[in-house]
């Protein structure tokens, strides 16, 4: 797993002095697997018409925060040129965020090179669902069964293909993709002389100039164990064609953003066994009267007075949790890991 810090600044300018705030946001970034699924009675995208770069405008849900941007609908643009592009509305009018799913030029596999889109008789259906109560929902978005525009353009039909979907957590702000049924004998005419496919987020994209405006993260290397690296220019890709039952996953890290929100001091929490399995032991300046934790999407899970210098932890789910207390010397957080 690796961590990206990106600081957002805004900047308050006046006559003879200015003031300036920073806001820290971190993802991690995952891979892992997992036995693909299809939508079950999703809501159709195409409503069963070819395309090829798709126009369409796709609510979310609930808001859903990516950076430090705050989408609530998703875009399929055709000017976009892609069709596993979704950008997202932010305050400004002339930039996005982006979601970019899957990077190579994707099509319709009902379009030829007669007709490219916009008939009857699609053979890749788009589409979405929101699942799950109201705190708790997931949206997922399906590309199901498509083809590749270079592959049209060279032999008029796509016989490669893949599948693929986006999941988009409410209650962690999480980004997952999801790879199925793929296959793709032409690699160099699919990825149009890449390596790979384009797999990338980013907070803010300006529509006019189509540069970035603040640090996103692309995946880079392998397909099987790719890099996640900090860059300014998304055109990055990987190696390899995705397997079927990938799936790659940005952790939305909320815990620095309260840290940096509530003020927390630099000092140093020496916590032992980090992992840990029953008994969590602390070193503090100054024993506090109440101890929190909290898992990775900020919910306290637990507050406890402390004794001696340890708690009890041996109930709690497997995974990452945040470890927070206030004693005379400020208040202070830091992380572990329960196996």
């Amino acid at each position: 797993m690796k961590q990206f810090n990106f600081l957002i600044f805004a900047l308050l300018g006046f006559a003879f002095a200015s003031l300036a705030y920073a806001q820290e946001y971190t993802y991690d970034f995952e891979v892992d697997a997992d036995a693909y699924t299809n939508l079950q009675d999703p809501i159709s995208i195409n409503d069963g018409i070819t395309w090829d770069d798709p126009q369409a405008e796709i609510p979310i849900g609930f808001e859903f925060q990516l950076f430090d941007k705050t989408i609530s609908e998703l875009i399929l643009s055709e000017n976009a040129g892609l069709g596993g592009l979704l950008l997202g509305e932010t305050e400004s009018p002339i930039e996005v965020a982006v979601l970019m799913a899957y990077g190579p030029d994707i099509i319709d596999r009902a379009s030829d090179t007669i007709n490219y889109y916009g008939e009857p008789g699609s053979l890749s259906p788009l589409s979405y669902l929101v699942e799950g109560e109201v705190g708790e929902r997931i949206f997922k978005m399906e590309w199901n069964n498509v083809g590749f525009y270079a592959d049209v353009d060279e032999n008029g039909s796509s016989t490669d293909y893949t599948n693929f979907q986006m999941w988009l957590y409410e209650a962690n702000n999480n980004v997952e993709l999801r790879f199925g049924p793929t296959s793709i004998e032409d690699p160099d005419l699919a990825y149009e002389g890449e390596d790979g496919p384009l797999v990338a987020i980013a907070p803010s994209l300006n529509i006019i100039t189509t540069e970035l405006t603040a640090s996103g993260i692309a995946l880079t290397g392998s397909v099987d164990a790719p890099e996640a690296i900090e860059t300014m220019d998304i055109d990055v890709t990987m190696e390899g064609t995705i397997a079927e039952g990938t799936v790659y996953r940005f952790v939305y890290d909320e815990i620095t953003a309260i840290d940096e929100a509530t003020d927390l001091r630099s000092e140093k929490i020496s916590l032992h066994p980090n992992p840990v399995q029953d008994q969590l032991y602390i070193q503090w300046t100054a024993m506090p009267e109440q101890v929190e934790i909290m898992d990775m999407s900020g919910r306290l899970v637990r507050s406890v007075r402390p004794y001696s210098n340890g708690i009890k932890v041996g109930d709690l789910a497997p995974g990452m949790y945040v470890l927070s207390y206030v004693n005379e010397n400020g208040r202070f957080a830091s992380r572990f890991v329960k196996e």
